[in-house]
């Protein structure tokens, strides 16, 4: 999926992309293709986990004031974390099956998020 996003780049990272020859577009894209729940909880790399680490303190913080369906994620991340354990134990093959299980679960938590907020707006009618 590609979508067009709008930021305001503060002076000190355009600074550092300047000093370093780093295209600020790259740098996004590298940081958001390692933000994975997935990956985060089967991988062995730490490297790949800092940008779902960084997701995950934005998401504690963004909580205070959100709409998140609570129940939904309570339910969602303990099928999650069942498929997870389920899925390393099983195969031998550095977390690769797990990991798309646990996508698996990520979708059908997403679409019963969508479900969920299409029903509060037409509720609302």
């Amino acid at each position: 999926m590609e979508i067009t996003i709008n930021v305001q780049v503060p002076e000190d990272f355009m600074s550092l992309c300047t000093i370093y020859n780093i295209q600020p577009q790259q740098f996004v894209q590298s940081f958001i293709n390692k933000v994975s729940f997935p990956s985060y909880y089967t991988g062995t790399s730490k490297q790949m986990k800092w940008a779902t680490l960084f997701f995950l303190q934005y998401v504690e913080l963004k909580d205070q004031d959100s709409d998140t369906e609570f129940d939904l994620e309570d339910h969602y991340l303990q099928r999650f974390t069942d498929t997870l354990a389920t899925n390393m134990g099983r195969n031998n093959d550095n977390g690769t099956k797990a990991r798309e299980a646990g996508r698996e679960v990520i979708r059908e938590w997403q679409k019963a998020v969508l479900a969920e907020r299409a029903k509060y707006i037409t509720d609302q009618l």
